[in-house]
């Protein structure tokens, strides 16, 4: 394996000032070998006809800012829609509206900031790590304003972090892990304020988190034993990149009043 793209080794972190539930620490760390995988422009894959890797590292610069922004320490405190304009600093205000807009509406009635950013009810006890990271790129088509048909250049992020948090009720240190697809779409990827990106995200909350979108986006650790087995088999596929986020992510109101009934951890 070249070195350049060789995951690195997990600085550990510090999981004895509080009582912790080992367990599944120890299922979480074996089953990712205490490796990280960050996203970084350099892992790209080429560029489809018609777009250049300039266009390419465009859009997945904007990804990685996503991403990393919605697991910033910086978000702690940050009510839901103050995370989400912070995710969003650094895109298009276009883009932004784009974004919120398309998420409202596909969650009519339940809390979607948790999808961008990473809020927990309990305080973190270490900054979150980039399990996995991967990449996916292609050429779709689309429509211009006039109806004419156009190219896109669609850059796709799919990543995986762990959360360690302090959990106040039950007094231990639980693992949380987020999956996230972030999806951007662009004629002219290398922009200006008449060409900005559209974008999209697909998430899932893994060993905790599933009743936020109706918890105030606020993430949770769980203690169920079949949703614990359940979520380890996924991500499991996920770091194998077998497998992306469940398709409920991107999906209507209705799904998600399914998924909660199924998965809610209170």
């Amino acid at each position: 394996m070249d070195r350049s793209t060789e995951p690195t080794n997990r600085v550990p972190t510090a999981r004895t000032t509080t009582p912790s539930d080992q367990s599944t620490l120890d299922r979480l760390d074996r089953l990712t070998d205490g490796k990280t995988r960050p996203p970084r422009v350099e892992d790209l894959p080429p560029p489809p006809s018609g777009f250049t890797a300039a266009d390419v590292e465009a859009l997945a610069t904007r990804a990685i800012d996503i991403a990393e922004r919605g697991v910033s320490p910086d978000l702690e405190g940050r009510s839901p829609s103050e995370a989400f304009d912070f995710v969003f600093a650094g895109q298009y205000p276009q883009t932004t509206d784009y974004a919120r807009t398309n998420s409202r509406r596909a969650t009519t009635g339940y809390d979607w900031e948790w999808a961008w950013a990473s809020l927990y009810e309990d305080p973190a006890a270490a900054p979150a790590i980039f399990l996995t990271s991967r990449w996916e790129v292609a050429r779709v088509p689309g429509k211009l304003d006039d109806g004419s048909q156009a190219n896109q250049l669609q850059v796709t992020l799919v990543t995986a972090t762990e959360q360690i948090v302090d959990d106040k009720r039950s007094g231990v240190r639980a693992p949380i892990v987020m999956v996230r697809s972030i999806i951007l779409r662009s004629f002219k990827p290398r922009g200006g304020p008449a060409w900005w990106p559209g974008v999209g995200v697909q998430a899932e909350p893994l060993l905790g988190g599933k009743c936020a979108p109706k918890n105030d986006s606020l993430l949770t650790p769980s203690y169920n034993d079949r949703v614990l087995d359940e979520d380890f088999e996924k991500l499991a596929d996920v770091l194998r990149e077998v497998k992306d986020v469940e398709e409920y992510a991107s999906s209507d109101a209705d799904s998600i009043a399914a998924y909660l009934k199924k998965y809610c951890d209170d």
